[in-house]
């Protein structure tokens, strides 16, 4: 069944980086709208000239990212005002990670067809897919610290490392920080690694302490010039802070470190449904939970196997992780899903090792029984969304999409002295696919003020929203976020959830008639009349 063809030439590799590349390009061509935060960057990325926009740590709107990373988006943004040519600097990032993904398996697997196992996790994972699309600097945290691991684990395996050995691991750790702010904890933890095993031989390595101080250097140069002079960075830690682990440990804070693991699997690393026994799962979807948990069994084998066989591997695998929530303790990066993107082709690597042992110590059935466990739900979910009519997302965890068509149907339906009022969360959606048909508008509520004290204090604010919109005679449009369905309005220690745009429609209907509705999976505008 296993049968190992890895030295032709057009092996079964090849056709699954090829199949998950004509993935990231049907997500691209299917071109949903760009949503908030995507938004955000795409109006610096709009407004600033390449030489401003690569010299301003702060941007605009509290947004961040990698000089390296505006760079390639900027350029890619001369090929037309489109949104699908911000986001192809993702897209091709992502696709030269599959390449390199399977280079650095070729060097942890000889069993060929594992490494078609494990890379076709990789291809197949729903966030992987979603957000190697993005207008936002994941996808270069995936690509950046794949190449970093292929680098190292080349470099460990060289029983006499070339000049040119050197240089590869030099220039991806000094090259990696302009393009991954995610690349700090990896180098991190893997120069600490270089650093104990070059101790433990009691040998001087010059070079390597080369390349480890351009390393320093690069990160020091990076940390001054881009991370200090931010000044959005004491906003990341107040909007973040939910996502640092909470101090000191309590049974609260027990409840955090469990929940996390399985909101990790599933929104940082596409293995499986977040459910956990802390969160009531509906019958019909209880079936998912054994995916979670054999993707869970295989990392804990993983482990162990690397342990017993593979320390070094272990270190490699497992310090950037470690190093990733010493700083989430010290309240400097958020342990959440999309930032911990970066760690994907490690954790992957380790449910390798995991199916490994399986294969050793179970025999074939074994593997072939985990292996279905394991692929199972990232194949299944993206599948359906490549054959699902009318997809906006690969991964359903984030319905956006139809934001651009939202204003767009307003602007032909517009009438002179019709007026406009949105949800202020869809802001910076408004003020950047308005730029072609400028009309005016007005703001109504905001989705999270420290004013409302309760839920009904909040939807008695939104009535009377509508009721001052109404007011006056003539057509109003009436722009919601179906994102805030679901939203959780958290004065602590309560989390009261709100359904936005239920309230604006009943309150739409009681004050006034609904003339006419648009819209889809993340905004709907509604053309209302007063009574």
């Amino acid at each position: 069944m296993y049968q190992d063809n890895s030295k032709q030439r057009f092996g079964y590799d090849t056709i699954i980086i090829i199949v998950g590349i004509f993935i990231l390009l049907f997500h691209l061509i299917d071109n949903p709208s760009l949503w908030g935060d995507e938004i955000a960057l795409a109006l610096n990325i709009v407004k600033y000239d390449l030489p401003t926009l690569l010299t301003t740590p702060s941007l605009d709107y509290l947004q961040s990212a990698p000089p390296g990373y505006l760079f390639f988006v900027k350029i890619f943004s001369y090929l037309g005002p489109h949104d699908w040519c911000l986001r192809l600097a993702a897209t091709l990032a992502t696709a030269f990670a599959f390449w390199t993904f399977n280079k650095l398996l070729k060097l942890l697997f000889e069993a060929y067809w594992l490494r078609c196992v494990v890379l076709l996790l990789f291809v197949a994972s729903p966030t992987v897919l979603f957000h190697g699309v993005e207008l936002k600097q994941y996808a270069f945290d995936l690509l950046a610290n794949t190449l970093l691991l292929h680098a190292v684990v080349h470099f460990l395996q060289q029983l006499r490392p070339t000049l040119k050995d050197y240089g590869y691991l030099a220039a991806v750790g000094l090259g990696g920080v302009w393009f991954s702010n995610a690349l700090y904890f990896s180098l991190a933890g893997l120069g600490i690694l270089l650093f104990v095993k070059q101790w433990q031989k009691k040998t001087i390595d010059k070079l390597l302490w080369v390349v480890l101080g351009a390393w320093v250097l690069g990160i020091l140069a990076n940390y001054v010039l881009c991370v200090l002079p931010n000044k959005n960075v004491a906003g990341f830690v107040v909007f973040w802070q939910a996502e640092f682990p909470p101090l000191p440990v309590s049974a609260a804070g027990l409840r955090w470190y469990f929940l996390r693991i399985f909101f990790l699997f599933d929104n940082a690393f596409g293995l499986s449904s977040p459910l956990s026994l802390f969160v009531k799962v509906s019958p019909k979807w209880s079936f998912l939970l054994c995916f979670n948990y054999a993707a869970f069994a295989l990392v804990l084998l993983g482990l162990w196997h690397l342990w017993r066989q593979k320390k070094w591997l272990l270190g490699i695998f497992t310090l950037p992780l470690l190093v990733a929530y010493a700083l989430a303790l010290l309240q400097k990066y958020p342990f959440y899903e999309r930032f911990l993107l970066f760690y994907t082709p490690a954790l992957y690597a380790i449910i390798g090792y995991g199916l490994w042992w399986c294969w050793q110590n179970g025999g074939r059935w074994a593997a072939q029984v985990a292996t279905f466990l394991l692929l199972l739900y990232p194949l299944s979910t993206t599948l359906w969304a490549v054959l699902k009519p009318n997809t906006f997302a690969l991964y359903e965890g984030y319905n956006y999409g139809n934001l651009r068509e939202v204003f767009t149907h307003i602007s032909t339906q517009k009438q002179p002295n019709d007026r406009v009022y949105l949800v202020k969360s869809l802001y910076y959606g408004h003020l950047y696919y308005n730029q072609q048909q400028r009309y005016p508008w007005q703001p109504i509520m905001d989705q999270r003020t420290e004013q409302h004290a309760n839920e009904q204090d909040y939807l008695r604010g939104i009535e009377a929203q509508v009721t001052q919109a109404l007011a006056p005679l003539g057509r109003c449009f009436f722009v919601c976020t179906t994102a805030n369905k679901a939203r959780y309005f958290t004065p602590q220690p309560t989390v009261l959830p709100y359904k936005e745009e239920e309230a604006f429609v009943q309150s739409m209907k009681k004050h006034g008639r609904i003339l006419s509705t648009f819209g889809g999976l993340d905004a709907n505008v509604y053309l209302v009349v007063a009574k």
